[in-house]
């Protein structure tokens, strides 16, 4: 797996490249569609897919083949997908893709999580980060390290187990690897004591706005929850 991103522009763009060995039918079947998801406000584009067969051939995706589609959890809209399928896959395949992601802002942070839904050899990461702005990295339940080369932050990591789908798991955070980059005007503010002040606040700030931008709807559906009801009491077992 390969990740390169883009911040040091307007846009942030983030270009994949995968490549995985098909060792089973299970694995056919697990292949058989990819989704590329994405939220609203971005823009997934340049999207190329090949298989490559146990007999050296190999068929690439036709642009035709690749669809977006809504994607709906318990009846709530999650995001939008592009998807497509590899043309006559098998046990032995090796199959290959690469798409673009672009939002039309740059992050004060970029989270990366290092572990996927399958086992992965080796995963390169390779960050341009903003110019105008302080950067720092910082790496959880790894021990990985970023390196510096040529103005971009670069990190390997190796040997990841695939994500657990076990039911009641830890918060994810707190024991799967996951890398940071973040961002300050001043870099004394990502150093030490003054970075979880200077993170803290801006998270505080980002929740008040978010809340803020909630409260009308709020009241609105509080309103109707509780018509009728004048006390506490009543309220709390509605």
């Amino acid at each position: 797996r390969y990740l390169y991103i883009n911040d040091d522009s307007e846009d942030t763009v983030f270009s994949y490249h995968n490549r995985a060995k098909i060792f089973t039918e299970a694995g056919v079947k697990k292949w058989d569609k990819v989704d590329i998801n994405y939220q609203t406000g971005w823009r997934v584009s340049q999207i190329k897919a090949r298989v490559i067969y146990p007999d050296c051939t190999d068929a690439h995706l036709d642009k035709k083949d690749i669809f977006t589609r809504k994607v709906y959890k318990d009846d709530k809209f999650e995001g939008n997908a592009k998807s497509f399928s590899f043309p006559g896959l098998k046990p032995g395949c090796i199959v290959e893709y690469k798409w673009r992601k672009t939002r039309a802002y740059w992050s004060f942070s970029l989270y990366m999580p290092l572990m996927a839904e399958w086992p992965t050899w080796q995963f390169d990461i390779s960050v341009r980060p903003h110019k105008s702005m302080a950067s720092s990295t910082k790496r959880f339940n790894t021990g990985t390290n970023w390196t510096k080369k040529s103005g971009r932050l670069n990190l390997t990591a190796k040997s990841l187990f695939a994500l657990s789908d076990k039911p009641f798991l830890a918060p994810r955070r707190d024991f799967e690897p996951w890398v940071f980059v973040d961002y300050a005007y001043d870099l004394d503010q990502l150093r030490g004591e003054d970075y979880w002040g200077y993170r803290g606040g801006a998270l505080a700030a980002s929740n008040e706005d978010f809340i803020r931008s909630k409260q009308k709807s709020i009241k609105e559906l509080s309103s109707t929850l509780f018509e009728g009801l004048t006390t506490r009491e009543e309220k709390l077992k509605a």
